[in-house]
């Protein structure tokens, strides 16, 4: 018979989640823009310093089991924002909390839940839209240097070697962060060949890195055409790489659980490092079509496709590179060992196919955008920045800022930025919230404010004073610089954001407030462990202050 579960219903229970959210979203909030403080997180044996909205909330827990369900939901949310985005973690955070907060108060004075469920997503549709309407294109290297100060807190080497990093590599190429060795803490971008795709580690047992990476330099890498089913298939393989102390990586369709469970067994004993990753693609074709352009790139042979087990050369049949990189979406593929000739060669192949005349042959727009994508893919570089500093909670403070500014500007050069994330939301509420009256419209408009205010109470001004500022030069771009504590026009100040970061922060942020305004029961194993208290009231000037 299993242990008995306790049930806290209604307010009582959606109270005592959200005071775990609302200390979440203060922890962050302080973080927050260019005048933000930094949190220190033990992970470990060792602190490190962050001002990393992921990494702040991902260090949080709770004794208490329903703030502990806040904290979950909050992880949830910065989670899926990093994995969309790479950025943008402390914003949909704040507003997470606040539109929590709102929630709340709206349930407490008597709406009807789907009265409140209907007016939130009314209004998350119209801000989504609205930020599309804002958009600026991206006009050169200062536009992007703009982005990538403003993510990375306002720190002009960074913005500097990001930059110079993407200006090295093209849109298409690949920007890794790694630990420098300079003795002097000196930072650097060092360009090479390499590529990446959209596959990560199968199982987290990989990591070897505190950036939560596997990081494997010189591996042997086995590219495998069919579903690995059975681990005696691949311990051969494994035993060659365990001899000649290499890691190694292996890439096919599908691993079944018990070769997951025998590759696992053996990083956990140390016999072994590397990573098992899925093939890349989507449909078979695909995924036969992208294994090869991996192979051209990383030499050796595919197994079951260009050789069998007992016919595979240990010796010359892996694929091989300088250094991997994998995360938890996505490779990173340093310095591989291609044959430039079979590389030119499969290249030039991959143009001819979309330069076709003959219709019957013609690809359809679709498939030539695929193809486009992989020979870009194929041809770009690498740029590996090099962090240095003096010490190493130093250097894990700064990689974060350099992750930050990174994902922030290839959002940006994929699909625009606007001016100022914090002012650009304030102002599509101002002008949202004269449309409509109902309350939970209004409220879901007025939460979007909160990262505005979080950012001018970070300079000690006054947000009151700051939005009349605003507000008295409507239509203008004037908006908030949080690091020179005034007003000025956004655009010449170079305070730009991600377009896609800030609309995938307010669609994450409107869901997991959607899931818990809808909370209604709470099983917990051990009242004792919970308290049933009303929110802190610290946590008003936060999250309850209106305008």
């Amino acid at each position: 018979m299993g242990i008995e579960k306790k049930m806290i219903y209604g307010r009582d229970a959606r109270k005592a989640v959200l005071s775990g959210i609302l200390k979440c979203g203060r922890a962050v909030a302080s973080t927050f823009g260019p005048r933000g403080r930094q949190s220190v997180v033990y992970k470990g044996s060792s602190p490190y310093m962050t001002r990393d909205g992921m990494k702040t909330v991902q260090a949080i827990s709770f004794r208490d089991e329903l703030e502990n369900i806040g904290a979950c939901l909050m992880k949830e949310v910065c989670t899926r924002a990093n994995f969309s985005n790479g950025d943008g973690s402390s914003t949909v955070v704040i507003i997470a909390a606040a539109l929590c907060k709102k929630a709340e108060d709206l349930l407490d004075g008597g709406m009807d839940i789907n009265v409140l469920v209907k007016g939130f997503r009314e209004a998350a549709h119209d801000v989504m839209g609205s930020i599309d309407s804002k958009k600026f294109p991206v006009k050169g290297d200062d536009d992007l240097r703009r982005v990538a100060l403003i993510s990375a807190h306002g720190d002009d080497e960074v913005a500097d070697l990001v930059v110079k990093a993407f200006t090295g590599i093209g849109e298409n190429g690949v920007v890794a962060i790694a630990d420098s060795l300079s003795r002097k803490g000196k930072s650097d971008v060092i360009f090479s060949t390499g590529c990446d795709f959209e596959r990560g580690f199968l199982s987290s047992q990989s990591v070897n890195t505190k950036s939560d990476t596997c990081d494997v330099l010189d591996p042997l890498v086995l590219l495998i055409s069919k579903p690995v089913e059975a681990f005696e298939d691949v311990i051969p393989f494994l035993q060659y790489a365990q001899s000649n102390e290499r890691p190694v990586v292996m890439i096919a369709p599908d691993f079944d659980d018990s070769v997951v469970a025998g590759f696992n067994g053996n990083l956990s004993k140390k016999a072994l490092s590397g990573a098992m990753i899925l093939s890349p693609g989507v449909s078979k074709q695909d995924v036969k079509e992208r294994m090869r352009d991996l192979n051209v790139l990383l030499g050796g042979r595919i197994l079951h496709e260009d050789v069998e087990t007992d016919q595979f050369d240990m010796t010359s049949d892996f694929g091989g590179c300088g250094q991997m990189i994998v995360h938890a979406n996505k490779t990173e593929v340093i310095d591989p060992k291609t044959d430039r000739k079979k590389f030119e060669d499969h290249a030039a192949e991959l143009k001819a196919k979309i330069e076709k005349d003959d219709v019957d042959e013609a690809y359809t727009e679709f498939e030539i955008e695929k193809i486009k994508s992989r020979i870009a893919h194929m041809e770009g570089g690498v740029a590996t920045i090099k962090v240095g500093g003096l010490t190493t909670m130093e250097v894990e403070e700064k990689k974060d800022r350099y992750e930050d500014a990174v994902n922030a500007v290839r959002a940006v050069l994929k699909e625009g930025m606007v001016l100022g994330g914090g002012t650009c939301l304030l102002k599509i509420a101002l002008e949202l919230e004269k449309l409509r009256s109902d309350p939970a419209y209004c409220g879901f408009i007025d939460a979007v404010k909160e990262p505005f205010r979080v950012l001018v109470r970070s300079t000690g001004r006054s947000v009151e004073s700051v939005m009349l500022e605003i507000l008295g030069d409507p239509g203008s771009q004037k908006g908030f610089d949080a690091r020179e504590m005034r007003t000025c026009d956004l655009y010449e100040a170079g305070i730009m954001d991600s377009l896609k970061v800030i609309k995938n922060d307010v669609m994450y942020a409107s869901s997991v407030a959607e899931t818990y305004a809808t909370l209604d029961v709470a099983i917990v194993s051990d009242l004792g462990s919970v308290s049933i208290k009303p929110v802190d009231p610290a946590f008003q000037e936060f999250f309850g202050e209106g305008m």
